[in-house]
This record gives C-alpha cells, sequence and structure tokens, in this order.
C-alpha cells in the first residue's frame, strides 16, 4: 500500500506521514493523541497530515472528534 500512497502524496507529503504510516503498518488503527506521539507535531498539524490520508483512501475515521479511530482500510 505504501507504493500507492507515493503515487498519490507528493514525496514531501508522504515523508511528512511516514511515522502514522509506519504506525499504522504495525498497529493498524492510530488515534489522534497516538499520532500527535508519534509525529511529535501540535494537535492541528496532526489533524491534517491524517486528513490527507484519509483523503488518499488509505485509512478511514470513525467515531467523533474527541473518540476518532483512524484504520488502515483492507
Amino acid at each position: 500500500m505504501t507504493e500507492v500512497l507515493t503515487e498519490v502524496l507528493t514525496k514531501k507529503n508522504y515523508e511528512k506521514v511516514l511515522p502514522i504510516i509506519e504506525y499504522l503498518d504495525k498497529n493498524r488503527e492510530i488515534t489522534p493523541l497516538i499520532a500527535e506521539t508519534v509525529l511529535k507535531k501540535s494537535k492541528s498539524t496532526t489533524y491534517r497530515y491524517l486528513s490527507m490520508l484519509v483523503g488518499t483512501g488509505y485509512v478511514e475515521v470513525s467515531g467523533n472528534t474527541n473518540n476518532a479511530v483512524y484504520k488502515v482500510v483492507l
């Protein structure tokens, strides 16, 4: 799936979301709080990166803002 992401995202954006992708490869899902920790970025930046991944179809989000879980689409 990472090959597809390199085609859909620019190299710069792919490198930005790579820590999330690596986490998802191992765990299959991530919360915004964990993503914030993994990225070491602000909450707004983290949500922007997660939205970028949702836009590619790589992940889907379930729940509301406070209880959101981002899961890899199989």
